[in-house]
């Protein structure tokens, strides 16, 4: 998935010379191409985030067309300042990708974990935040990151192997079953996993993915098919604390939906051990085994 997006930065870059890319001292074999043949757009800061941010925002403001690039929570936490002072109350057109969601980068240990991310993100305005999951996904979002405005957009490695059928969301056929699972990202393979089991169960259950998280809009179809499922569950690779489930829950009661609705995540706390993703999950306790355990004792309650 990285590889595909910023080839699209690339050959978009080619016919646009105001198309700008930043990067914070990583990513050597990913932008090689990049570096030699577009050497004006291509700036590599250094190990200095915040720094990368501030030169964004000053590119920016003489209409530079800005992406910067780094992993997990290192152009997003460790920057949160320069995003919320420079890019987002200036409203500047800047795209901040983070690479490695969630566990993604899990086994170079807790401050590799972008397990805050979303909900820190999301509280700040004027930014919007996308987070695909599948080619599929990431081909729509292509068409929304050179908005002019602050962007965040959270990516992994590789795409999700898609092994069902499921849902990306703004949806329009009309949906309904038992057991909905509400999802954004590549704990969507997690989510996967867990309905082919349940399904398996007979406990017939839809997924959707969400890969636009901010703006997230609900339509009256929309709302009108979440009146047909007996459960609907959130996921995420995030902490539950102001993370996609609160934000859908918000939606939910702003609609005065009467639904029962629980929120999957990491819960409030820290996890200190090092691992890779799917250990990490596991631990965390949102791998695809523990979904079915959560869903299946909520619903016989």
């Amino acid at each position: 998935m990285r590889n595909d997006l910023i080839r699209f930065i690339f050959d978009k870059a080619k016919k646009n010379k105001n198309i700008i890319l930043l990067t914070g001292d990583l990513g050597y074999s990913l932008f090689d191409e990049f570096a030699q043949k577009l050497p004006n757009q291509f700036f590599n800061i250094g190990i200095s985030e915040q720094n990368m941010i501030a030169v964004a925002t000053g590119l920016a403001k003489e209409k530079k067309k800005v992406f910067v690039y780094s992993i997990g929570n290192f152009p997003s936490l460790r920057c949160l300042e320069f995003i919320r002072n420079n890019l987002c109350y200036h409203n500047l057109d800047v795209t901040i990708i983070s690479c490695g969601s969630g566990y993604e980068y899990g086994q170079l240990g807790f401050s590799h974990h972008a397990t805050e991310v979303l909900s820190v993100i999301r509280s700040i305005p004027n930014i919007s935040i996308f987070n695909p999951a599948t080619l599929k996904e990431l081909k729509q979002i292509k068409r929304k990151i050179f908005l002019n405005q602050p962007k965040f957009l959270m990516v992994n490695k590789n795409y999700i192997k898609e092994n069902i059928n499921f849902h990306t969301f703004p949806i329009k056929k009309k949906i309904n079953g038992k057991i909905l699972i509400c999802t954004t990202g590549s704990i969507l393979e997690e989510a996967m996993k867990a309905s082919v089991l349940l399904n398996k169960k007979n406990i017939k259950t839809e997924i959707i993915s969400f890969p636009f998280i901010k703006p997230l809009i609900f339509n009256i179809d929309f709302i009108n098919s979440l009146k047909k499922f007996n459960y609907i569950f959130s996921l995420e690779e995030n902490n539950i604390s102001g993370g996609f489930g609160e934000l859908f829950l918000n939606l939910i009661n702003k609609n005065n939906l009467k639904i029962n609705f629980e929120i999957i995540g990491i819960k409030d706390e820290f996890i200190k051990i090092v691992g890779d993703k799917n250990y990490l999950r596991k631990k965390a306790r949102i791998d695809s085994k523990s979904i079915i355990s959560y869903i299946e004792k909520k619903i016989k309650n």
